[in-house]
Order: C-alpha cells, then sequence, then structure tokens
C-alpha cells in the first residue's frame, strides 16, 4: 500500500509538471519552441524509444533461451533501466520548456566544469546525483548477464539510481520554475521602471506641495546646511563598486543621541529616473521575491497615498535568535528635476494591519538619495546615487551595535547596481535570441583546469601503487586483477590530467608533476614485477620493467603536446581543455569503466576470480580500452596545433565520400579500419564467460598494432605540416622585417635629398 501511494503520488507530481510544461512550451518564441518539438522532443524521444527497445529485445531474448526464472535479474534490471531513461528525458523537456535566454542559468558548460566556477550548489549536487544515475544504469546494464548476482545489491542500486534521478528531476523542475518567475518579474519590473521613469521626466521641476517641504528639509540636512560636507569618516565597505563614509549629526527631537549617520556612493548602469523608480517601487516582484528568500515576514505598500509623488511602505525585518523582530513603516517622496532626482524617506507613526499577529518593535528610520545622471559610456546610460541613511532598532538595542550595522543599513545601492545589472543582462540575452551567431561564442575562456581534477587524478594513482605493493607483498591474485582491472581508465586519466595546466612551467608544477609520474608510473611497475618475480613469472616481471621506457617517453610527448598547447590563442586553448581535453576525454573513459564493470560482472557470475572462465572478457576489455587510450592521446597531440595545422589534417566528409584522399590518409583509414574489424571482434566477446580463447588475444594485440601505427602515422604527419607552417609563419616574418628595414632606407635616402635640395 505504501508502494502504491508513493507512486500515486510520483505520477501526481508528473502530471502536474506536464501541465506546466505545457504552459511554458506555449510561451516559447519560434525559435525555442521548432528547436524544443524536433529536437528535444521528438529526436530526444526517438533515442529514448531506441534504448527502451534494445533493452525489451535483450531481455527477451534471454527470456526465449533461458525462460523466465532463469531471466528475473535481466528482466528487472532491464526494466529499472528503462525507468531511468524515461525520467532523464522528462527532465531535458522540463529544461527544453525554457526560453533559451533563460536557461543559460540552467545550464551547466564545459567551461564552468572545466574551471569549477560559478557553479551553484544546487547545480553542482544535481549533477552529482546525474552522475550517480549513470553510474547506477551502467552497474545494472553489466549486471543482466550476470547468473550469481546478489539480488539485494541489485535492489540497492536500483533504489539508489531511483533517488539520485527522481531528486535530480525534481531539482531541474524546481530550478525552471525559478528560473522563469526570476525572468518574468525582471521583465515587468523593466517596464514597471520606465513608466514610473516617464512620469518623472514628465513631472521634473514640480515643487512640492504643502506638508512635504517640512520632510524634505529634515531629510535635506545630510546635503546641505552649516558642515554638511564635513566630519565625514571612511567606512569599510563589504563591496567593491560602493564607497561609504559615516558621521553623527545632532539628533532631531525625540531621536536617540550617537546614532550615526552612513553614506554610501555607486555608479548604476541606467538612467537618473530609472534608479529613482527602482527606489520607490520598494515592492517590485523581485524585491518581494529576495525579501521573501530572506524570510522577512511582511513587506507592504499602504494604499491611502493621494499624491503621485510620494508612497508609505511597512515591512517587518526578521532578526535572529530571541531577539524580535523590527517593524519599519516608512513614508517616500521623490522631486525631479532635469538629470536629477532626490528621494526622501522618513519614519511615520501609521498602524499597520498586516492579517496576522507579529511579535515585533517599531524602528526608526530617516535618509536621503541623491541621484544625478552621468555622461552615457558607450551608449549605456549611467547615474550616481548617493544614499544617507541613519536607522534606529529602538527597543535594548545598545547604539554601538546599531551603529556596527550602518554597511547594511546603506547596502541599497548596491543592490541597486546589482539589480539594473540582472536587468541588462535580461535585456542582454533577449537580444541574443534574436542573434544565432552568439549562441556559438563561448562562455569563459579558459586557460587552465581547476585543480581539484590533480588532486583527484593524485588520489586514483595512489590507489592503484598501493594496490600493487599490496600484490607485491601477499602475492593474492585479487590484487593482481583489480590492478589490471582498473589501469585503462586510470592511466587515461592520468594523461589527460598532464595536459589541463598548458600555461604552468613554474618549478613547484613541475616538481608536482614528476613525483606525480614517479609515484604513479615507476611504483606500480617495480611493484607488479617484484610480485610477478616471487610468483615465478619471470617474463610478466621483465615486462613490466619494460612498460617503464614507453610510458617514460609517453610523459615526455605529454610534456611537448603540454608546450604546444600553451603557445595556442586563448580561444583555442579554451577549446582544447574543453573539447579534447574534457568531453573526449570523458567519451574515452565511459565505454572504460563499462568494460571494467561487466569483468566484475563476470567475476559475479562465476564466484571467482583466479579460475580462468573470465579470460576472455577480461582480454577484450584490456584491447578496448587501450584502443580508446591511444586514440585519446592522438586527440590531444592534434589538437594541441593551431586551426591551420588543423584544418590540413582533418578528414573532409566530402574527400571520404569521394575516396579523393592523400596517401597518407589513405594508409591511416586502412589501418582504422582494420582496428575497427578488430574491435567489433572483441566487443562481440564481451559477457562471454568460459575457456580462455588465444585468439582474442592475437586479435587484439593484432588490433593494437594498427591503431598504433595509424596514429603514428597521425602524428608524423601533423609534425610535418606543423613544421612546414612554421617556416612559413617564420618566412613572412623574415620578409615583413626585410620590408620594413627596406622601407626605412628609402625614407631615409629621401630624407637625405629632400635636405640637400
Amino acid at each position: 500500500a505504501a508502494v502504491l501511494f508513493l507512486i500515486a503520488g510520483g505520477l501526481t507530481l508528473l502530471f502536474q509538471s506536464f501541465l506546466k510544461l505545457r504552459a511554458s512550451v506555449a510561451q516559447l518564441v519560434d525559435k525555442d519552441l521548432h528547436a524544443f518539438l524536433v529536437k528535444t522532443l521528438f529526436k530526444g524521444g526517438v533515442q529514448t524509444l531506441v534504448s527502451i527497445l534494445f533493452l525489451f529485445f535483450r531481455s527477451t531474448k534471454c527470456v526465449f533461451a533461458r525462460g523466465f526464472d532463469e531471466c528475473a535479474n535481466t528482466t528487472w534490471c532491464s526494466s529499472v533501466i528503462s525507468v531511468y531513461l524515461i525520467l532523464w528525458w522528462t527532465s531535458t523537456l522540463i529544461q527544453g520548456g525554457v526560453r533559451s535566454d533563460w536557461s543559460k542559468d540552467l545550464t551547466l558548460s564545459v567551461e564552468k566544469i572545466a574551471t569549477l566556477k560559478d557553479i551553484t550548489f544546487r547545480r553542482g549536487f544535481e549533477a552529482f546525483l546525474r552522475g550517480v544515475t549513470i553510474f547506477c544504469g551502467v552497474w545494472l546494464f553489466s549486471m543482466m548477464e550476470a547468473d550469481n548476482a546478489d539480488q539485494t545489491t541489485v535492489d540497492l542500486t536500483a533504489i539508489t539510481g531511483f533517488a539520485a534521478i527522481g531528486l535530480s528531476s525534481a531539482l531541474e523542475i524546481y530550478s525552471s520554475l525559478t528560473a522563469q518567475n526570476k525572468r518574468h518579474n525582471l521583465e515587468v519590473d523593466r517596464e514597471s521602471y520606465k513608466a514610473l521613469a516617464d512620469v518623472m521626466r514628465a513631472r521634473a521641476d514640480t515643487s512640492l506641495q504643502e506638508g512635504q517641504r517640512e520632510m524634505f528639509a529634515r531629510c535635506m540636512k545630510f546635503f546641505e546646511g552649516d558642515g554638511a560636507d564635513e566630519g565625514w569618516e571612511v567606512l569599510k565597505s563589504p563591496d567593491a563598486d560602493v564607497e561609504m563614509w559615516t558621521k553623527r549629526f545632532e539628533p532631531e527631537s525625540g531621536e536617540r543621541s550617537g546614532i550615526a549617520t552612513g553614506k554610501a556612493i555607486g555608479v548604476v548602469n541606467c538612467s537618473a529616473e530609472e534608479a529613482a523608480a527602482w527606489v520607490i517601487d520598494y515592492c517590485s516582484k523581485e524585491r518581494m521575491r529576495i525579501s521573501a528568500k530572506e524570510g522577512n515576514p511582511a513587506r507592504l505598500e499602504l494604499m491611502d497615498k493621494k499624491k503621485i509623488n510620494e508612497a508609505t511602505f511597512a515591512t517587518v525585518k526578521a532578526l535572529p535568535f530571541f531577539l524580535e523582530n523590527r517593524e519599519f513603516v516608512f513614508r517616500q517622496l521623490w522631486k525631479s528635476e532635469e538629470g536629477k532626482v532626490h528621494i526622501a524617506l522618513e519614519s511615520v507613526d501609521d498602524q499597520v494591519d498586516y492579517g496576522m499577529r507579529l511579535r515585533k518593535t517599531r524602528a526608526t528610520t530617516r535618509g536621503m538619495y541623491k541621484i544625478e545622471s552621468l555622461p552615457d559610456q558607450k551608449g549605456s546610460k549611467r547615474c550616481q546615487v548617493t544614499l544617507a541613511q541613519q536607522m534606529d532598532l529602538q527597543g535594548h538595542f545598545p547604539i554601538w551595535i546599531v551603529n556596527q550595522l550602518l554597511p547594511s543599513v546603506i547596502s541599497d545601492v548596491q543592490e541597486a547596481i546589482d539589480e539594473f545589472r540582472r536587468v541588462e543582462s535580461c535585456v542582454q540575452m533577449s537580444a541574443d535570441t534574436e542573434n544565432p551567431k552568439l549562441h556559438d561564442e563561448v562562455e569563459i575562456m579558459v586557460d587552465e583546469c581547476s585543480s581539484v581534477f590533480l588532486l583527484i587524478s593524485l588520489l586514483l594513482t595512489s590507489i592503484y601503487s598501493i594496490i600493487w605493493v599490496y600484490y607485491a607483498v601477499t602475492l593474492k591474485a585479487m590484487f593482481e586483477s583489480i590492478g589490471d582491472l582498473i589501469a585503462p581508465p586510470i592511466i587515461t586519466y592520468f594523461i589527460l590530467t598532464l595536459a589541463m595546466k598548458p600555461k604552468r612551467t613554474d618549478v613547484r608544477y613541475k616538481c608536482f608533476v614528476d613525483f606525480h609520474f614517479i609515484s604513479f608510473v615507476i611504483v606500480a611497475e617495480l611493484a607488479a614485477a617484484v610480485g610477478n618475480f616471487r610468483k615465478g613469472l619471470i617474463f610478466h616481471g621483465c615486462f613490466s620493467i619494460f612498460r617503464i621506457l614507453p610510458e617514460s617517453i609517453l610523459f615526455k610527448l605529454c610534456s611537448k603536446v603540454r608546450k604546444a598547447a600553451a603557445k595556442l590563442p586563448p580561444k583555442e586553448l579554451s577549446e582544447f581543455l574543453c573539447q579534447a581535453v574534457l568531453v573526449r576525454g570523458t567519451a574515452a573513459l565511459g565505454p572504460m569503466m563499462f568494460f571494467s564493470l561487466e569483468i566484475i560482472s563476470c567475476f559475479i557470475s562465476q564466484k571467482s576470480i583466479d579460475n580462468g572462465q573470465c579470460k576472455n572478457v577480461s582480454n577484450a576489455s584490456l584491447w578496448l580500452s587501450i584502443y580508446l587510450a591511444t586514440l585519446t592521446c592522438m586527440t590531444l597531440f592534434t589538437k594541441s596545433v593551431p586551426k591551420t595545422v588543423q584544418r590540413a589534417i582533418a578528414w573532409e566528409d566530402s574527400a571520404v565520400a569521394t575516396l579523393k584522399l592523400t596517401w597518407w590518409q589513405q594508409v591511416q583509414g586502412l589501418f582504422f579500419v582494420l582496428t575497427a574489424i578488430s574491435s567489433i571482434y572483441l566487443f562481440s566477446w564481451i559477457g562471454v564467460e568460459g575457456d580462455a580463447n588465444h585468439n582474442v588475444y592475437l586479435i587484439g594485440a593484432f588490433g593494437g598494432v594498427s591503431v598504433a601505427i595509424a596514429c603514428f602515422i597521425g602524428a608524423i604527419t601533423t609534425l610535418r605540416i606543423f613544421n612546414e607552417h612554421e617556416e612559413s609563419e617564420l618566412a613572412k616574418l623574415h620578409n615583413l622585417k626585410s620590408e620594413r628595414k627596406f622601407s626605412a632606407n628609402s625614407m631615409q635616402d629621401e630624407f637625405m635629398i629632400a635636405t640637400f635640395l
């Protein structure tokens, strides 16, 4: 009953989400609607359906061959993975239902992942949940053919994946709705600011009415009067965009003495009237959202005003711990001139009915905004906002504590700066939607990846070395099998991390990289050799020592790749780190992890590690991983050269279709075809248990030689074209210097002739 209740609740939530999705899709612009229907809905739906059909046919094959009872684990795993795929596609639909200019806040770009910057906790946690779901799905897929899989482990993995994808989808729904509401609020507020700014321009130089002059004069003492500009002391500002000062004025009647006044000055990217409109619109949608987020119980406007240039507001600010909340009821009035607006605010004694009982204490405040237009900068309007304000929390609050809170009292200047930055960003995003060329630009220029990736590599390689040290000490086959199992993905990840900081040339970083290499390669290979020698496997021990030489050469080549990548232009370097290192590196690590899980599935099915029945699976997985690692190294090498060289060595689709290839492309293509055939043969042995078949190892070695020759041809060709490119650039530079020298000599001769004449 509990399970059925949870399923019913989940389906109801999903149905409500689809109704909201349908409503948001109806509001998309034509371009976004076309992308949603074609790419997200149709193409994504077809891919999901094909994947589910593949799982269904694989389960059906098992049922026909072995019966329902023997294939219960297979059908259960395929059903769970199918649900994962449906929920994943659903979350994609939710994100696709948001306008493209709004969804930029939802996307987690490769550039952000590379630098691990500008990533909110929610987006990072959601990405982590997606990773957990992928791992659970791959694990369940590898367990589909396991005969003796532990059902409890399978069920726990399925539940973990359900929880991860469910929570990830819920976060996706929440993020999408929040982004839509936030952007909608910004657009509504922007129109409100413009309307109120037009009213201020129309009423410029209008004199204040009776009853307003006295309040304006009391607030204006912060800027005018005897000694108003003197005695201000610098106050440390929490924001770099705002300068702050503090001063103590003579208290008015009924005010406590010693209350300090703060002054803040900042530049806002808008007109003076729009900034004043933001101040007056105290209950705008965005400011109401922020106030609710801060936990303030109330914020409202009193609607009994009779004058167009004034408004009365009431707000209750939440205080921590056992302190009573503070209630502020204040009146604002504005006076506009040409390019200048003054806004006075002062507490009033009006009683407010909030519709609920609130435990509060009335506080007081007084201040003045002085907003002046500045000359436009690059076509953008600017204004200077000066705020002078004091506040008294009343009650038993000591005055010195009140004065300590002064920077937060005059923080409205920074809030205005941030608000119009968001508005400007919203306008820019809307303009970018109409300009498709801007969508192809890189958000962030990445010159190095985060150090977190290096620390993860150091941790993984240390674990790898420790495993082989344990093997050398204990001579247990389990450690040898684990080491062989995790070797390909860890070695590939180590190679990728060597290229993640190409511009780091300091001694400290070089020492770290050398230590990383020694602790990984030297220690692991020597430990493996010692273990093999102790077990009497002389050939395997010698082979472990021999592997140190090619791995050292590979390490030096990676250093060359780093130096070559460091010379790339900023945009090409960013593309190298994001696309070649991260995207293609991840694309290679994914299948390697799948192959490792297939070996684990075979071990679980056989209930043994060293009985020899999983030799075919391990050999096939090993060689396929070697192919992927080799191709990844080749990709790093070819992408570390300038774009002109990459275009010269690229395989054009038209040339492949017509077979109009150069001689080296024909030879390289032949070896790639041989590697592909070997890969297909090896992949057919994934999941096949039984006695070792020596053809698997031989064909794997044949494919390894083929891919090595193909990559060697590509590397030699890349070096040749790169050298030709460098020589041509040097020749152009030499000719340019010669022309400049000839031009200078000619000018000198002409000057001498002119002087003689």
